[in-house]
This record gives C-alpha cells, structure tokens and sequence, in this order.
C-alpha cells in the first residue's frame, strides 16, 4: 500500500468518524433542545399558575372591603330607616317589634 493511499484510507476514516461525530452532536443538541422546551412549558405553567393565585389574593383584596363597605352602608340606611320610622312610638311599642326590627337588619 502506497503513501498516498494510506494517506486516502486516513481521510477517509477522519471524514467518517467526523460525520458519525456530528451526527451524535445534533442528535445530542435535538435532546437538549426538547429537554429545554419541555423544562420552559413546565416554568410556563407554573408562572401562569402563580399569577392566578396572585390575581385572586389581589382580587379579593381588593372585593372584600367594598362588599362590606357597601353592607355596611345598606345596614346603616336601615338603622336611620327604622329609627325615622320608630320616632316618636313609645317604649313598649318599640320593645313589641324588636325581633321584626331585628329580622328586618340582619336578614
């Protein structure tokens, strides 16, 4: 076997180990990439899930007072209702409707 040919054989076996090392390096760069993707859905998911709880803690932050603000309002037009209504009525009149008046301003 010649020098060149020997020389040729090498080239030969560098290029197809060059290649079979590429190809491992995309298949190896693929896994990666998928591995990437599906760890980023994940994260994804989880910040989209904590976003919601966050939006709701807010939300209700943010509900919560103005619901009992406004309970707060209907009871006290009740009270200014009632007493209107009760001025002037004796005491016995009064103690008569307490359980009515109750009812009437807690539901």
């Amino acid at each position: 076997m010649s020098v060149e040919a020997i020389k040729q054989k090498l080239l030969k076996d560098a290029e197809l180990e060059a290649s079979k090392i590429i190809e491992e390096a995309k298949l190896d760069a693929a896994n990666i990439i998928k591995e990437a993707v599906k760890k980023g859905e994940k994260l994804k998911e989880e910040i989209i899930s904590d976003a919601k709880v966050e939006g709701d803690k807010i939300r209700l932050s943010i509900v919560t007072p103005a619901k009992l603000e406004a309970k707060k309002q209907i009871l006290e037009a009740k009270r200014e209702l009632l007493s209107k209504i009760f001025e002037g009525l004796s005491e016995d009149k009064i103690e008569e409707n307490e359980i009515k008046v109750a009812r009437f301003l807690y539901g």
